[in-house]
């Protein structure tokens, strides 16, 4: 289990964002249980998905892939970065 929790935390929500469960209904939920505006809900899933996106990118330029987005098991090719 990846420890990182940020990395994690990010690409949970940009995982359940790319499956669409950012509803209208989920987010008038999470507004009601966070104390927020939907704005501001919003604005912390475009927060995550962005950091979610930035190591990803980050993580095409630099061998140390599991380091900067912490998947554990993720397999290699032989450059080093995932998918070449």
């Amino acid at each position: 289990m990846p420890t990182n929790n940020t990395m994690q935390f990010a690409r949970l929500i940009a995982a359940l964002d790319a499956a669409g469960a950012f509803t209208d209904e989920a987010i008038t939920s999470a507004t009601a249980s966070m104390n927020l505006e939907s704005e501001d809900v919003l604005e912390l899933k475009d927060r995550a998905v962005h950091l979610w996106n930035e190591a990803l990118a980050l993580a095409e330029t630099t061998t140390a892939v599991d380091e900067v987005i912490d998947i554990p098991h993720r397999p290699r090719s032989r450059g080093g970065r995932p998918g070449s």
